[in-house]
């Protein structure tokens, strides 16, 4: 009885699964059919209106338009060829100013203006990498206070350039020329070897002219050749340049004539050999005292001008024998005299010997008097 069921049940399992898969079936048909419907409807409509003979001149027309854009295309263009517009900032350009320098001095112009390049992105890139520059044509213009644009030059005509600013209000003021009397400067002296002196320049000139509007001219303080020392070890010849400066050591912009100099410089090595002398400060502890000093070297040989050697006998070695705590070594720099350039040697080693305080009493010494005009 208990079989018969458990026949009953599968049957009805197996039948179950037969009809899921039937309908299965029959919707992948179904489905499949109407693919094959909406195929058929646009095969039919291709047929009917793209290959129809009626439309083969159009279908060719828009086929023929799809390859030429497909072939053409580029990204820097729309679809109508028309460019897509880039642009670039070239940033503070110099302007190239053109005005009649010998006549006139020139202000209010600003030295750089920042320069903006647009166009499609190729004439950009040329333009950016080409030799063109910002003009400001003054010629033609007299004493007095102007307003003028400022132009591109040597750019592509492919693009497009901003100025920023696009305009200048300058001054045009007349020149005119003043003497000034010579002076110099030695420069990059840190450059050269300190063992040598440099002698008083000769030049060719002691004066020379400056051109320049009335208030430039009064506001130079003094003319100055600027003569490079650099390595020098013998007198030498040099071109110095000249330059114009005001009260506050700034340079002047003008117009300097000659703008060099030729100058003649002797160089030297003045030196003399002097003692060394130790000086002794602070205070050693109760009963002791120092015995002797002895030095590494006794003299030393110093580099200055011959005013400044004249008036040097001995250079100091400091010692302080506060630090002192029994017999000792130590290395102590010399200390040079003002105006003395460098030295043979910078320092000196000094042996200090202690020994035990003594003292003794010296009795009649005479007493001298100074400066007793009364008598």
């Amino acid at each position: 009885m208990s079989n018969n069921k458990d026949k009953r049940k599968q049957n009805d399992d197996n039948d179950s699964r037969l009809q899921a898969g039937q309908r299965l079936t029959n919707s992948y048909s179904q489905l499949e059919d109407s693919l094959l419907k909406i195929l058929r409807w646009f095969s039919t409509i291709i047929d009917r209106y793209i290959f129809n003979s009626r439309h083969l001149k159009l279908t060719a027309l828009v086929l023929a338009l799809l390859l030429f854009f497909s072939v053409n295309y580029d990204s820097s263009s729309t679809l109508f060829g028309s460019p897509i517009l880039s642009s670039r900032d070239l940033g503070d350009v110099q302007v190239n100013v053109i005005y009649n320098e010998d006549a006139f001095e020139i202000s209010g112009l600003p030295e750089t203006v920042n320069v903006i390049i647009t166009g499609d992105s190729s004439s950009v890139i040329s333009a950016s990498s080409s030799a063109g520059y910002i003009s400001a044509n003054l010629e033609g213009l007299t004493e007095g206070t102007h307003t003028i644009k400022f132009t591109a030059e040597g750019f592509s005509d492919n693009v497009n350039i901003t100025i920023s600013p696009s305009e200048a209000t300058v001054t045009l003021t007349p020149k005119s020329t003043q003497e000034f009397t010579l002076s110099y400067d030695f420069i990059n002296s840190s450059h050269m070897d300190s063992i040598y002196s440099l002698g008083t320049p000769t030049f060719d000139t002691s004066t020379v002219n400056v051109r320049a509007s009335k208030t430039t001219l009064d506001s130079i303080a003094f003319v100055k050749a600027l003569i490079d020392v650099s390595g020098v070890e013998s007198e030498f010849e040099q071109d110095a340049k000249i330059v114009a400066y005001d009260s506050d050591g700034n340079p002047v912009d003008c117009e300097i004539i000659p703008s060099t100099v030729h100058v003649t410089v002797p160089v030297s090595s003045p030196n003399k050999t002097v003692a060394i002398n130790v000086q002794v400060t602070g205070t050693l502890a109760d009963g002791s005292s120092i015995e002797s000093i002895s030095l590494s070297n006794d003299t030393v040989t110093i580099y200055a001008s011959e005013s400044v050697l004249s008036s040097i006998d001995s250079v100091t070695v400091t010692l302080d024998a506060s630090t002192l705590t029994g017999d000792t070594t130590v290395l102590r720099p010399i200390t040079l005299p003002s105006g003395v350039n460098s030295s043979s040697i910078n320092q000196v080693t000094m042996t200090v010997t202690l020994g035990e305080t003594v003292s003794k009493v010296i009795e009649g010494v005479p007493i001298s008097f100074v400066n007793n005009t009364e008598g």
